[in-house]
Order: structure tokens, then C-alpha cells, then sequence
């Protein structure tokens, strides 16, 4: 008698069977799962309606962000990556629907070992010529980019608009957050080449979009530009927002199919000194009758009111800072709609004392009278707390203090926010999530941990500040939790219960965070083998 085989096994089992792992087991369980047969890979893509794929990229260079102010005709800065999108197949590929790329860099992600054929634009670009339903594209910098230092590869913003002119035309959804730190262009640049220019790449798509998230280091009027060959408005005349930014405002709402777009404007811009603003003062006004959610955030350095940029003046941006809303939505509806909720957060950092955090010295430290400089980054740098109000305008509440971005981001940006079911998991637009039968529904609870290896979702924001307060560390680094030692650089997976218990596994891991030979490393002679 032959024995049961798994293959024996009805589908609606197996699809049963299949969505258990699915929602119990890691993602590349699951994709190992996919990869067993053709109807394993058949049967789980099945369960996938949005069909969602996130890769990480990690990216290093020689020029560091804070050396370099703006882009420039002549810049050149050379990248290393080890990007490599591989999909759990062709068909996956065909069909995929969203795609997200978490970039990440040395002193986030380690080992980082460059490929020589690596490139982030190129490989992108494969992707995106074979893909034939794409509608969500999110290319989002991981924590640790703009904080604790700004000693980060250089990205030029010129290679995120490369890839906004590659992307498909079925592509709806568009979220790019670098956190302010991409290297804005110059005046030059703008003037002697558009196609470099990202304003000017979005612009070209922006009345097909439906949900735009954008946090990058320029913003400018090129954004809601008036294209050439637009109908214009039978009343021009006397249409008061057709005398606003050359009538690009009037043109947009008729044309363009946005629901909700959200900018984080760069750090110490304001209405003096930055178009854009100038030009969406029409789209601000709640009297206009204008079905899209625009919501602006304002970054504030209040250590240095006058900051020109993330770099100028040098100094750490989240001294005291505040991230304020400004939007479309008027005062009434977001003081009585939980869904337009957008809250002021305001945040700080510190450095702290030796008799708050475990001891920060390293053995090789303590054993040697030499320092090292890439282990004072990891080891001496601030930390960082958000406070988050509850309540809209003067007078707020009391609020809690949390020392997660994401989360800091949500509170500002609420219902219109972008998420993701996990830790460097696939983005996309919370609105498409909210209601049975959206692409991204995956469930009542909207609110998803991303704290590494945590599948809790809460229900709400308040919920998953709670979950976190009793499930994890309320610090990310320079605790001890339940024994573990978390990882001092800031961005780091190694943290929580994946921490170290062990001190000599821990300065091995920290090396491989360096970005030059650590200089208390000693051969059997006492001497320095970086000394030399």
C-alpha cells in the first residue's frame, strides 16, 4: 500500500494549510514554501491579492553626506550596493503589484559585501520593464539616515528622479522618503538639465498619481508645474486660482485623480524662501472645494531657527525639533474626525550619562590607551525622543515619549500615512488597507509593530504605543532588556531578544559596522595593525 503524500492533498487544504504559514511563519518561510512545487507557487500566490515584494539595498560611498551641500552639474559620487532583486520567481514578477526598497548603509546593515556588477538604477530598471501590473512603488531610507549623524553616503537626488522616469506608467501609488538627506541640485542643475531634476520628473506623472508621499532634500514649485497643452480654465480671468502659480492649481484639480499627497518640506524651509509653498497656497485653502487630502509638514530646528538646510548649520537637527501639519482640512473636522487627527510631534536628543546606560566601553577600549573613531560614532552617540500631543492646536495634552520614528510619523501624518505589515516589509498607502476589499487589506487591525521579528498589529495608534511599551524595549540601543545588549548603531536588526548576551560576539558584530580598520584592533606584537 502506497503511503499519503503531501501532493494527495486537496487544493482547498493545502491553500488552507499555505495561509496558516503565511500568516504564522517568517516571509522567507513562506517563500521557501513557494519555491517546493508549481502548485505550492500557484496556490500561494493566490493568497496574495496585492501581490507586494520588499527588497533591501544597502549603499555605501567614499563622499559623505555631510561634506556635500548640493548637486552640481560636475558632481560626481560613486556608489557601492549590494542590491540584488531576486523574486521568488518570473510569474511573481509579472504580476507583482507593489514593490518596496528599504535603503540602508554600513553603519545600519552589516556585513555589507558590494557587488562590482551592483547598481541600484540599472537593476530597477530590469524590474520595472517586466513588470505588468506594478501600481505602488516606495523607496524608503531606514532608520538611522538622518540621525544620530549625517557621516551617510551621499545619495544624489538626480538618481531618485532617474528612477521616477523608469517607473511604468501603471504605477499610481508613489512614496519617496529619504529622510531629507539625498543631496538637493543646484540652481545649475535645475537650469541646464530638467531630466535630472525630481520635481520636475514627478510633475510629469502627478495627474495620474492617487497617493504621493515624498520626504527629500528639494521641493520646489516644478512640482505642480503648468504643462504645456492643458485645457485652460473658461474663466480664467476672474478664477482666483488661476492667478496662483500660472494657473498649475486650477489645471490640476481638473485633471488629476489624487486623493491624498503628503510633502515633508526640507529642513528650514518656509514660505520666504521656498516656491513650493508659495504655489500650494491655493490647494490649503479649506474653502476650496477639492476632494484631495494635501497635508505639508513643516520641520522646525529650534536650537537654530535660521537653518538653511539638513547641513547648514551642521549641528544635530533634533537638538529640539518639531515636525507641525499644515493641510487642506480645516480645524473643526480634524478636532472631531479621528481620520484627520494630524498632530504636532516634537522631539529631542541627549547625550546620556554613564550611569543611565550599561557600560559603553568595549574591552579593546579598556585594555588600550588608544581610542577609536568609528567606535566613538556607535558608542557615543545621542539618543533621541519624540514627544507626541494628542490634541490639535495651543493647549495640547500631556503627551507620551517614544523613541520610534515610524511611529513619531504616523502620529503626524495619521489615516494618510504609509505602512507596512512588518519590519522592512512592503509599503503602501494605509487608506488602501482600511476596508475589506482594498488592495492592501489584510485585516481590522491597521496598526502593525515593526519592531524586528514582531507580527502584533494593533487597532489603534494608542494600542501599539502600549504594545510597545509592555512587549519591548522602550529604548532601541543603550539598555540592557532581559540580558540582551542591543547593538548600538542606530537602525540596526540586532536588538531586543536578537541582542548579545555575549560581549565578544558583540565587538565582532560592531566591526563589521566600521567603515575604516577599528584602531584598537592589536596583533601579537602590541602594535596596532592599522598603525603604520
Amino acid at each position: 500500500m502506497t503511503r499519503p503524500c503531501i501532493g494527495d492533498v486537496p487544493e482547498e487544504l493545502l491553500e488552507h494549510i499555505l495561509r496558516q504559514v503565511k500568516g504564522t511563519a517568517s516571509s522567507i518561510e513562506f517563500w521557501n514554501c513557494l519555491r517546493t512545487c508549481r502548485q505550492w507557487h500557484r496556490i500561494s500566490l493566490g493568497l496574495y491579492k496585492g501581490l507586494g515584494f520588499a527588497a533591501s539595498a544597502t549603499i555605501e560611498s567614499d563622499t559623505r553626506r555631510c561634506n556635500v551641500h548640493e548637486e552640481g552639474t560636475l558632481s560626481d559620487i560613486h556608489l557601492r550596493t549590494d542590491f540584488d532583486f531576486k523574486p521568488p520567481s518570473h510569474l511573481y514578477l509579472s504580476m507583482m503589484r507593489s514593490l518596496t526598497v528599504h535603503v540602508r548603509h554600513q553603519r545600519i546593515a552589516t556585513p555589507f559585501a558590494p557587488s562590482q556588477a551592483g547598481d541600484l538604477v540599472r537593476s530597477l530598471q530590469e524590474v520595472f520593464s517586466s513588470t505588468k501590473r506594478l501600481s505602488t512603488f516606495s523607496l524608503k531610507f531606514s532608520e538611522g539616515w538622518d540621525f544620530p549623524i549625517l557621516d551617510v553616503p551621499a545619495i544624489r537626488q538626480s538618481i531618485i528622479a532617474k528612477l521616477v522616469a523608469m517607473l511604468p506608467d501603471t504605477v499610481i501609488h508613489l512614496e519617496l522618503d529619504t529622510s531629507g538627506t539625498d543631496v538637493p541640485p543646484s540652481t545649475e542643475l535645475i537650469m541646464n538639465n530638467q531630466e535630472d531634476h525630481l520635481c520636475y520628473q514627478i510633475s510629469k506623472i502627478l495627474t495620474r498619481l492617487r497617493y504621493l508621499r515624498l520626504r527629500v532634500g528639494h521641493i520646489c514649485n516644478d512640482l505642480l508645474a503648468f504643462r504645456p497643452g492643458t485645457v485652460r480654465c473658461y474663466d480664467a480671468e476672474s478664477c482666483e486660482y488661476c492667478t496662483t502659480n500660472e494657473r498649475a492649481t486650477c489645471s490640476l484639480l481638473r485633471s488629476w485623480q489624487m486623493r491624498s499627497m503628503t510633502i515633508w518640506l526640507p529642513w528650514g524651509h518656509a514660505a520666504a524662501n521656498n516656491a513650493f509653498i508659495r504655489a500650494s497656497k491655493a490647494l490649503l485653502d479649506p474653502c476650496l472645494r477639492n476632494p484631495t487630502i494635501i497635508l505639508l509638514v513643516h520641520q522646525t530646528d529650534n536650537e537654530h531657527p535660521r537653518r538653511l538646510s539638513i547641513t547648514e548649520p551642521p549641528d544635530n537637527i533634533h537638538m529640539s525639533c518639531a515636525w507641525t501639519p499644515q493641510s487642506n482640512v480645516s480645524t473643526a473636522l480634524r478636532e472631531r474626525l479621528e481620520f484627520f487627527k494630524f498632530k504636532t510631534v516634537r522631539g529631542s536628543s541627549y547625550v546620556p550619562t554613564s550611569t543611565t546606560t550599561f557600560k559603553r566601553s568595549t574591552r579593546r577600549q579598556m585594555m588600550s590607551s588608544r581610542t577609536c573613531i568609528e567606535h566613538d560614532k556607535l558608542l557615543c552617540a545621542p539618543m533621541r525622543e519624540f514627544n507626541i500631543s494628542y490634541s490639535v492646536g495651543p493647549g495640547s495634552e500631556p503627551g507620551t515619549t517614544s523613541t520610534w520614528t515610524y511611529m513619531a510619523e504616523q502620529t503626524v501624518e495619521n489615516m494618510v500615512s504609509w505602512t507596512q505589515n512588518s519590519h522592512l516589509g512592503n509599503r503602501f498607502p494605509m487608506p488602501e488597507s482600511d476596508e475589506c476589499g482594498k488592495l492592501f487589506w489584510t485585516g481590522e487591525k491597521l496598526w502593525p509593530c515593526r519592531f524586528p521579528g514582531c507580527k502584533e498589529k494593533c487597532e489603534t495608534l494608542v494600542h501599539l504605543r502600549g504594545h510597545h511599551m509592555y512587549a519591548h524595549p522602550v529604548r532601541l540601543f543603550g539598555f540592557k532588556w532581559n540580558g540582551y545588549v542591543p547593538c548600538a548603531a542606530v537602525g540596526c536588526d540586532r536588538i531586543g531578544e536578537d541582542g548579545f548576551k555575549d560581549s565578544e560576539e558583540l565587538e565582532e558584530h560592531m566591526l563589521g559596522h566600521h567603515l575604516q580598520p577599528c584602531t584598537l584592533l592589536e596583533d601579537t606584537t602590541g602594535s596596532s595593525i592599522c598603525e603604520p
